[in-house]
């Protein structure tokens, strides 16, 4: 990887990574993406959107923030729930910072998260999620809550979507990281490649659009992604544990997925700024979720 860090100063440049964790629908991705000045994390109203790790990379001349989402902290039993738990431990792991997101509803969800950070004994900040919803003292209860659970650095209260500022945000998490150069080159901005991607934003239509019909289970592998003079061609499948399953996916006379492939075609273009031709196929891959050796075919391993 090329080095092009050459207006940085070496001795006072801060770096490092910051894991956003919470219980699941505390709007993570929602300010994942909006710190990254991006959106390369799906959103949707349904529970596991978030399965894997993804970093984003905010790269200034004073600081590299390298934000990573997680999945949303649940109750949710099952091999493809062990490989999220998985992957959020993972990523507490090499973190120098932690950011609890949170809702000012309580949730045991999270009191089961709560329990599993102290161990790591790092920085943690406290961010109040979706505070235009709710009344304030509604919010000054939660605060006294998790206060009482565990001790935050700092304390800020926000609406991931409705605010423009996260300047003090930055400026807080940018002070805690330690000296250290540029861990990614400052075009990166994100650890993920295009057919990762790709495969998401086609996961993010199709539990957006058959959100009552097939909530979870929906996997999604990029087979071909071929880069042309003035379009991209891609081709990929969507997995479902069950026959009825594809059936509702298709749709009658496949209206469903034709749906399904608009949406997510226009989510790609707009991502990758040139015209895209998608091809989706519907496969069944009976309980996928609940084998081994299908979830690591599925890349969920």
């Amino acid at each position: 990887m090329s080095n092009h860090h050459n207006n940085i100063n070496k001795d006072k440049y801060k770096a490092g990574f910051v894991s956003l964790v919470g219980a699941t629908n505390a709007g993570k991705s929602t300010l994942f993406n909006r710190l990254t000045n991006s959106d390369l994390a799906i959103i949707t109203k349904r529970e596991q959107t978030t399965r894997e790790l993804i970093d984003g990379v905010l790269t200034t001349s004073d600081y590299q923030i390298i934000f990573i989402d997680t999945p949303g902290y649940n109750h949710t039993k099952g091999l493809l729930a062990d490989f999220m738990l998985a992957q959020t431990i993972k990523s507490l792991q090499k973190s120098d910072l932690f950011v609890l997101v949170s809702s000012p509803d309580k949730s045991s969800e999270e009191d089961l998260l709560l329990e599993r950070l102290p161990p790591f004994k790092t920085p943690l900040l406290l961010v109040l999620n979706k505070v235009d919803s709710c009344q304030n003292d509604k919010l000054e209860k939660k605060i006294a809550y998790l206060n009482e659970k565990l001790t935050f650095i700092k304390i800020l209260k926000l609406s991931a979507t409705l605010d423009d500022d996260f300047d003090e945000l930055l400026k807080i998490i940018s002070s805690i990281l330690p000296v250290r150069p540029p861990i990614f080159d400052q075009s990166t901005f994100t650890n993920r490649n295009l057919r990762f991607l790709v495969a998401e934003f086609i996961r993010e239509a199709a539990m957006k659009i058959c959100y009552q019909e097939i909530p979870y289970r929906i996997a999604v592998q990029t087979q071909e992604y071929k880069k042309l003079a003035k379009i991209t061609k891609i081709t990929a499948y969507l997995y479902v544990d069950k026959k009825n399953s594809q059936a509702i996916l298709v749709g009658t006379n496949g209206r469903m997925i034709k749906k399904i492939g608009t949406s997510a075609r226009q989510r790609i273009e707009g991502f990758l700024g040139q015209r895209v031709f998608l091809e989706l196929s519907v496969k069944v891959l009976h309980n996928w979720h609940q084998d081994q050796l299908k979830l690591k075919f599925l890349g969920y391993s």
